[in-house]
């Protein structure tokens, strides 16, 4: 179907963490480097769907970078359908309006995201049918958004089968680009030195700093909801009750899904090695969290710079599709 000497682009998951594959996509288009198809994994199916559209790198990291607190927050008001704490309504009704309604097999560029059915646990892959139901299907983390239902399934974040599906990508090329942004320590955790970790431990407890709220934009958003009794949807009241669990500091259901979720990713991805001739980029997202999606603009450099660190092998890649 692709022939040979096709490059593939490997989006995976990693909910905010994954708009750093706008940066790694600005810098391949940099150095003048096209997919021959693209496969992605919850946001990476999110953002993949978009290039795979015809958008550009930049038109992509301008859609993310108007992300704001109030803007998220309506997208993850708490709606409490069945099976889930949010619904995918808004998101799917946002990407409609960046892609449109159409079918996969009708992109510019070859398209295949992954899912997961929930009742068997099996990996679903999309590489054709309605472009919104794959992506939303692919990116619906379970236990804060509802399954999205497709042919007679249920159907959950890719992420959970096949976080970084480098084996699918094999049989569409025979060079794949793959970009992992679940990081290998937790994305809060700040590597001390000895000197350092000595200097917590005879720190007097009361004067250790406390952590920082899980959603510190999200909750500034819901402090101003409060306040003007509703905002784009959400009650006031309900906005008072999230803000009240958010100062409390203690891992929330957002918190203690997320985590679960990218602790099982990354072990996945780290037991799965048979993925034949790639690039693997890693952007740093530390300092970040799963839901700090109104900081596109920082974590697009991240992964940029994390591109940019393969300059020479890229370069060769696209003069001689060779690494």
């Amino acid at each position: 179907m692709f022939g040979r000497k096709k490059i593939v682009y490997v989006l995976g998951s990693g909910a905010a963490f994954g708009i750093a594959h706008v940066g790694v996509l600005q810098f391949l288009e940099a150095m003048r480097i096209k997919p021959s198809a693209i496969v992605g994994s919850s946001m990476g199916a999110f953002l993949g769907c978009m290039y795979a559209a015809g958008l550009s790198s930049k038109e992509i990291a301008a859609i993310v970078e108007r992300f704001n607190a109030p803007k998220i927050a309506n997208l993850f008001m708490p709606s409490f359908p069945h099976g889930g704490i949010v619904s995918t309504d808004r998101i799917r009704e946002f990407l409609f309006h960046v892609v449109g309604d159409r079918n996969i097999e009708c992109l510019p560029i070859p398209f295949v995201c992954v899912a997961t059915d929930i009742i068997t646990g099996e990996e679903v892959i999309f590489n054709k049918g309605p472009l919104l139901d794959a992506v939303i299907a692919s990116l619906s983390m379970p236990g804060i958004f509802a399954p999205c239902r497709f042919a007679g399934r249920q159907l959950v974040d890719g992420g959970l089968t096949n976080p970084l599906p480098m084996d699918i990508a094999r049989k569409l090329g025979n060079f794949s680009i793959a970009v992992n942004v679940l990081p290998r320590v937790h994305p809060a955790e700040k590597r001390m030195n000895a000197t350092e970790r000595l200097a917590v431990l005879k720190e007097p407890v009361e004067k250790t700093p406390k952590a920082m709220p899980p959603f510190p934009n999200i909750m500034s958003a819901l402090t101003a909801m409060q306040h003007t009794g509703t905002a784009k949807g959400i009650p006031g009241s309900m906005a008072a009750r999230m803000v009240k669990n958010i100062e409390d500091r203690s891992p929330g259901i957002f918190d203690v899904i997320s985590n679960m979720v990218w602790i099982f990713s990354r072990e996945l991805i780290r037991e799965r090695r048979s993925w034949g001739r790639y690039l693997l980029i890693e952007p740093d997202v530390r300092g970040f969290n799963m839901f700090d999606f109104t900081k596109g603009t920082a974590i697009i450099h991240r992964g940029y710079d994390a591109a940019k660190e393969f300059a020479p092998r890229l370069a060769r890649l696209a003069s001689r599709w060779k690494i």
